[in-house]
């Protein structure tokens, strides 16, 4: 199978195709990233980003990273372990990913579920594992929360890294990224309007 076959599938298919190929079909990947995506009670859509120096300055960026010898190949594989060392070891994903796009720069691309976690429990871990030598791995300076509303709406007021811009005017990426805003709270307004609809059914067959 050629690189174009395996994109075109991923773009079609793009979670049925990761975990149906083996991991020698993403043998030209060089590199994976992970923007995770956290849901509050209420259904609004949050985003973990973090703090990291680059050579042109100090930005705040999604979570990214070449492959490794140890990940076999498995885009999978290099995009959680990225994400894990890159949040101090602090981040757990749910289930699969929303979404995965395999792009031409040999990049998997990944939007991810997690649960929440607090920066500062980033913060503290990371500090204690640099005190022990241990946190080489961790190349973010600072952790913090956005609502995926403002990422997207340009009003954070944080300098995101050129990588992330790009990836929120994909045309590819950025559609997904807007239909994930509001589904948790569209999905808790359909369950609310079934609830009073039973409700009011059965009201009815009381009366």
């Amino acid at each position: 199978m050629n690189a174009k076959t395996l994109r075109l599938i991923l773009l079609i298919f793009p979670i049925q195709a990761i975990s149906t190929f083996a991991a020698e079909e993403f043998i030209e990947y060089k590199n994976a990233s992970v923007i995770p995506i956290h849901w509050t009670r209420n259904g609004t859509a949050l985003v973990l980003l973090g703090k990291e120096q680059r050579k042109t300055g100090t930005f705040w960026c999604d979570f990214f990273g070449k492959k490794d010898a140890k990940d076999n190949n498995n885009p999978i594989v290099s995009a959680q372990r990225e994400a894990f060392e890159e949040s101090a070891y602090q981040l757990k994903f749910i289930g699969d990913p929303k979404y995965c796009n395999y792009s031409q720069g040999h990049t998997v691309h990944f939007i991810w579920e997690v649960d929440y976690v607090d920066p500062q429990a980033m913060r503290n871990n990371a500090e204690r594992l640099r005190a022990r030598g241990r946190g080489r791995h961790i190349e973010k300076t600072d952790w913090t929360w956005v609502t995926l509303q403002d990422l997207l709406e340009g009003k954070t007021a944080l300098d995101l890294h050129w990588t992330l811009k790009g990836k929120l005017r994909n045309e590819s990426i950025r559609p997904v990224l807007e239909k994930l805003c509001h589904e948790r709270q569209q999905e808790k307004r359909v369950r609310g309007n079934r609830r009073h609809h039973r409700h009011q059914k059965k009201e009815k067959t009381i009366h």
